[in-house]
């Protein structure tokens, strides 16, 4: 899929901002801020729908999960997904203090690189996974455990099977369909579900996400409901918290990085404000954002130009609609193609460029409502807060202490992966400690 959101863009300087492609089935692409604001943002309801594919059963295994399904079952995990994730402290001390944990923890063992020059990935992974780790199961992975790193390979390796192009003639040719399955992470949250119902307190309120299922199961049973509260259920949610949670956060923290090493003067302001508003000493709080609003633009901007998907993912229209004159019949497959606004030029100019300006008036930031990172309505991520909190709070905390410098004369060109996700091709860092004494 690397690179269709290039052609895409082509398309609709051709065809206009609704065109139809064969994928294989036909498939409505909408384009543009106005037409998706009329259609997709206005009436999301209508559009909130996934197609049920042979694919996305594959990858749940069923129609399981908190991405692919589309069903009053859906509905009701989402909503309490959401109250378990407020429930849980997202926005609240308790993520806030793993994180400023975790930043603290990534802090030290940047500091024994010694300047030497290392690949950032698999700090951040670590960080971003544990995070994710403390909010599902409870817990924080020791740094020199394996799983989380693990899992982020298998992870890519499933997108990257199952958003492959070919993949999608598994709905036309069924004698494609004999090939294994992921199995190793949902394999391991088994586990963790047998454990946790072995130590359950139920007099107790429930710490992280799998507890908090399980007390919803037991409330269930005990009211006679038999429902699709399972333990199935659960296992891939919990998948679907990683899966969509883990890769693109890290992905993101990676852009910053790649960009300040293009951008040294954006480096130095951003060094600058973080130094007058806060000093290198006192723990970043997502409090200090209204102080700190270079560098909020500069994340703005980031969410912008370093989108992560080339394509979004596919919906599926719920009723009969009008698309902008086109008349869509219920069970039509949509894409909404936010990244077409993204590198709009008559929206932002010189798209391809770093610029926080763009995100700046009379000293403040100014959110812009254009920049869909995370997609919007009905469909829009569950975990964005916890997404901006992580992605604001480590990106300042390592700026705070560090200064970084590319490997060599050069910084890393603007090169992607040949993946699903858009990311910069790996490259290597400098980390020079701004703090030692």
């Amino acid at each position: 899929m690397s690179g269709i959101d290039n052609r895409l863009r082509e398309l609709r300087k051709q065809y206009g901002d609704v065109f139809t492609l064969w994928l294989p089935y036909p498939t409505v692409i909408i384009n543009g801020h106005e037409t998706l604001k009329r259609t997709v943002i206005k009436d999301g309801e209508s559009y909130a729908g996934r197609p049920d594919t042979y694919v996305m059963i594959l990858l749940v295994e069923g129609n399981y999960g908190l991405i692919f399904e589309e069903n009053d079952w859906y509905r009701s995990q989402r909503r309490f997904t959401l109250h378990t994730l407020k429930n849980l402290g997202v926005g609240r001390d308790t993520i806030k203090n793993a994180i400023t944990m975790l930043t603290h923890r990534t802090v030290d063992l940047l500091r024994q690189t010694n300047g030497e020059p290392i690949e950032l990935r698999n700090y951040l992974t670590n960080a971003v996974g544990n995070v994710i780790n403390q909010l599902a199961f409870g817990f924080i992975r020791p740094h020199e455990d394996k799983e989380i790193i693990e899992f982020q390979t298998n992870l890519n390796e499933v997108f990257e099977h199952f958003t492959n192009p070919k993949m999608l003639l598994l709905d036309i040719m069924p004698f494609l369909r004999h090939f294994d399955r992921f199995i190793g992470f949902v394999d391991c949250s088994i586990q963790q579900f047998e454990y946790h119902k072995k130590t359950i307190n139920y007099d107790q309120e429930p710490t992280n996400y799998l507890d908090a299922y399980l007390h919803e199961i037991k409330r269930r049973k005990d009211e006679g409901v038999v429902d699709e509260f399972t333990e199935k259920q659960c296992v891939i949610a919990i998948y679907d918290l990683y899966s969509a949670g883990l890769e693109t956060i890290v992905i993101t923290l990676r852009y910053c990085f790649h960009f300040i090493l293009n951008y040294p003067s954006i480096q130095e302001k951003i060094h600058n404000e973080i130094d007058n508003a806060i000093g290198r000493e006192r723990d970043i709080t997502m409090d200090d954002q209204k102080i700190l609003p270079y560098t909020c633009a500069f994340l703005q901007e980031v969410y912008r130009a370093g989108y992560v998907l080339h394509v979004n993912f596919l919906r599926m229209t719920l009723k009969d609609v009008d698309c902008e004159g086109y008349k869509l019949r219920k069970g039509t497959r949509v894409i909404p193609q936010f990244q077409s606004v993204h590198m709009d030029e008559s929206i932002f100019p010189r798209p391809e460029l770093i610029i926080p300006e763009r995100h700046l008036k009379d000293g403040q930031c100014i959110k812009d409502d254009r920049i869909n990172g995370f997609s919007v309505g009905k469909r829009a991520c569950l975990g964005e807060n916890l997404a901006r909190m992580e992605v604001f709070m480590f990106f300042t905390s390592l700026m705070q202490k560090f200064r970084f410098e590319p490997d060599g004369l050069y910084p890393p060109k603007f090169e992607l992966l040949i993946s699903t996700f858009r990311a910069p091709l790996p490259f290597k860092i400098r980390v020079i400690d701004r703090c030692s004494k």
